[in-house]
């Protein structure tokens, strides 16, 4: 997006969006607080943010220029999450969940009528840089899979197995060349999944700590990740009454 990054911060009870350069300048705020928003995706023309919010009341998908204008709401019924555009910026990929089930829907980027795109278990669906298939967290008797599928719906096409440190939750990424998807570990790094079937690989150059929301530029040439390391301490109360 015009080489700037997007990314969530706090205020107090609420989440909210804003960009800066992507050398940590001109950062803006640009959705303003009283609302959890979050999942931000940019589509590839530049055009528009999409991102999950509860400023309807429920958890839904919603649309706005880069600089914050034009703020649409683009699906409705609640329970809506997880959204990304399409290549071609047309279509907005999204995971709805039902009776505790997650599919994969789209909706067009001018909203409209939303579709469900396949009826297999599909969490934080991705969009491959071809635009002809989704990435997704599934299970195959009851075991949890990485999922690749054709984005005119159907079966998958790929199951992967996962470690079982994996954590899809708003982590799946295609590679820009669209050979490997990754997905965090919940102690460290990154997995990398061949599209190929070699067994995955923890993303090499990473620092040693949990890993956060991360993503690569449009061009493939940069790499952006948010980074943390997680305290906790054993407290004895003696004498409680």
């Amino acid at each position: 997006m015009d080489g700037k990054i997007i990314y969530v911060a706090r205020i107090d009870q609420s989440l909210t969006l804003w960009t800066m350069d992507a050398d940590g300048e001109s950062a803006k705020q640009i959705t303003s607080a009283g609302f959890l928003d979050e999942k931000p995706s940019a589509t590839a023309d530049g055009k528009y943010i999409v991102f999950q919010s509860n400023r309807s009341g429920a958890t839904e998908i919603w649309r706005m220029g880069v600089d914050g204008a034009d703020l649409r709401q683009m699906t409705f019924g609640g329970k809506n999450s997880f959204p990304h555009s399409t290549p071609d910026g047309k279509t907005v990929i999204y995971t709805h969940n039902s009776n505790n089930e997650n599919s994969a829907w789209r909706v067009s980027i001018e909203g409209g009528e939303a579709a469900q795109i396949a009826d297999a278990e599909c969490f934080n669906a991705r969009v491959s840089p071809d635009g002809n298939f989704i990435a997704c967290g599934t299970q195959e008797n009851g075991k949890p899979k990485l999922a690749v599928i054709p984005i005119t719906g159907g079966s998958p096409v790929k199951l992967f197995d996962v470690p079982s440190t994996y954590n899809f939750d708003g982590s799946i990424r295609w590679s820009p060349d669209g050979r490997f998807i990754n997905y965090r570990d919940w102690a460290n790094g990154v997995w990398r999944q061949s599209i190929g079937g070699d067994a995955p690989e923890l993303l090499e150059g990473l620092p040693t700590e949990k890993l956060y929301p991360y993503d690569w530029s449009p061009d493939g040439k940069q790499f952006a990740f948010t980074r943390g390391r997680e305290v906790r301490d054993a407290v004895l109360i003696s004498d409680f009454r």
